[in-house]
C-alpha cells in the first residue's frame, strides 16, 4: 500500500518492480511492503529505497507473518520505519503512519531550515569576501603609491603566482586567494623612508637591513592584533573567517625566506616557509629580473632562467622552479601582455 498524506489514498501494486516505478513518478509519502512479494522482496525494495537520496527520509513499513528476531533485526538494519506483523490491525497501521508523518514533517522543516541557513551562511561569506577583496585591492595600490619602480609589477606577480600555484597542482580555491593576495607581498615597503625607497642606485648595507624590514612590516599590517577599543565593540557572533587576509599576510612576512634557511626576516627554510610565499618569491624574482628597474636594465629569458635555476634548492623550492620551467612560455607571453606599457588589469 502507497499512502499519500493529503488524502490517505491506498494504492495497490502487484511487486517491487511496480512499486519502484510508481515511486519515481513522485508523490509518495510511505510505503507499506509485504515482506515476501514476487520478484524482489520487501527487503529488496526497501534497501532500493534507502540508497536513492531522493528518498532518504521516507517512511517504509515492513509487513510479515514472520515473528521470528532475526526477520525484525534485518528489516531495522536495511532502514525500516516500523516492522509490523500480519494480520495487522488497520487502525494501528494508520495510526503509525500518522506518526511517522509527523516525524517526517519534523525532518523536512529542518531540512528547509538548515538549507536556508545554509543560503545565507553562503551569501555571507560572498559578502565577507568581496569586502576582504576591496581591502587587498585598497592596501596594494596604497602599497604602490609609494614605490616609484613598481609599474604594473604587483599585477604580474599575482597572475603568476596563480599560474605556478595551478601548475604544482592547488586546489582553484588557493589559486584564486593567492592571485588576489600576492599583490600584497611588498605593502610593508610603506613604511619605508623615500630616502631608501626612492634611491636610483643600489643600497649600502644599512639601508639594506632597513628595506628588509619591509617583510615585518608588511605581516603587522595585515595580522598584527585589534587594538583592545575595537576588540571591545566585537559583537557574540561567530568570528568571521579572513583567509585571504591571512594567506595575504603570511606572503608579505615570508616571501623573502630562503630555501635553505639563509633568507629574513626570519630565516626559516624548507617546507616551514608557507607554500604561498614560496611561490610568490619566484613570481617576484622572475619579474624583478626582466623587467628595468631605475638601478638596471631588464635580464634576458635565457639568463632569467639560468638563475632561478640555479637557485632551486638553494633560494628556492625545487618544485616551484620546475612548475615555472614548465609554464615558462605562458608566463612571458603574459609579462608581455601586461608590460608596464599596458593598463593594469583590474582583478574579477
Amino acid at each position: 500500500m502507497w499512502a499519500l498524506r493529503t488524502e490517505w489514498e491506498g494504492i495497490y501494486v502487484p511487486d517491487a518492480e511496480v512499486a519502484w516505478a510508481r515511486l519515481e513518478e513522485g508523490q509518495i509519502d510511505a510505503v507499506v511492503s509485504d515482506l515476501n512479494m514476487p520478484g524482489r522482496s520487501g527487503i529488496e525494495l526497501l534497501k532500493s529505497v534507502r540508497e536513492s537520496p531522493r528518498f532518504k527520509g521516507l517512511p517504509f513499513f515492513l509487513l510479515t507473518g514472520n515473528s521470528e528476531v532475526m526477520f525484525r533485526r534485518v528489516s531495522l538494519e536495511s532502514g525500516a520505519t516500523e516492522y509490523l506483523a500480519k494480520p495487522c490491525d488497520f487502525k494501528e497501521l494508520t495510526a503509525r503512519l500518522r506518526n511517522a508523518f509527523v516525524l517526517k514533517d519534523l525532518q523536512d522543516e529542518i531540512k528547509a531550515e538548515k538549507s536556508d541557513l545554509e543560503i545565507r551562511l553562503a551569501d555571507r561569506n560572498r559578502d565577507l569576501e568581496r569586502a576582504q577583496r576591496e581591502l587587498l585591492f585598497r592596501l596594494a595600490k596604497a602599497a604602490e603609491a609609494r614605490d616609484v619602480e613598481v609599474g604594473n609589477h604587483i599585477a604580474r606577480v599575482g597572475v603568476f603566482s596563480r599560474m605556478l600555484a595551478e601548475e604544482i597542482g592547488l586546489e582553484p580555491g588557493f589559486q584564486r586567494r593567492i592571485l588576489l593576495t600576492s599583490p600584497l607581498h611588498d605593502v610593508g615597503k610603506i613604511g619605508i623612508p623615500d630616502s631608501i625607497l626612492r634611491k636610483p642606485g643600489p643600497l649600502d648595507p644599512e639601508e639594506r637591513r632597513l628595506m628588509e624590514t619591509h617583510t615585518t612590516i608588511g605581516g603587522q599590517i595585515l595580522a598584527g592584533e585589534l587594538p583592545r577599543v575595537l576588540t571591545s565593540l566585537e559583537s557574540d557572533e561567530p568570528a568571521a573567517d579572513f583567509e585571504f587576509i591571512h594567506t595575504a599576510a603570511r606572503i608579505a612576512m615570508s616571501h623573502h625566506e630562503r630555501w635553505d634557511g639563509k633568507g629574513y626576516p626570519n630565516g626559516i627554510g624548507g617546507e616551514e616557509i608557507p607554500v604561498e610565499a614560496r611561490i610568490v618569491s619566484v613570481a617576484d624574482v622572475y619579474d624583478a629580473l626582466r623587467n628595468a628597474r631605475p638601478y638596471k636594465g631588464p635580464v634576458s629569458r635565457e639568463k632569467t632562467m639560468q638563475i632561478i635555476s640555479e637557485g632551486a634548492g638553494s633560494q628556492f623550492d625545487t618544485k616551484i622552479v620546475d612548475a615555472f620551467k614548465a609554464r615558462i612560455e605562458e608566463l612571458e607571453t603574459m609579462l608581455e601582455f601586461m608590460s608596464d606599457a599596458q593598463p593594469e588589469p583590474v582583478a574579477q
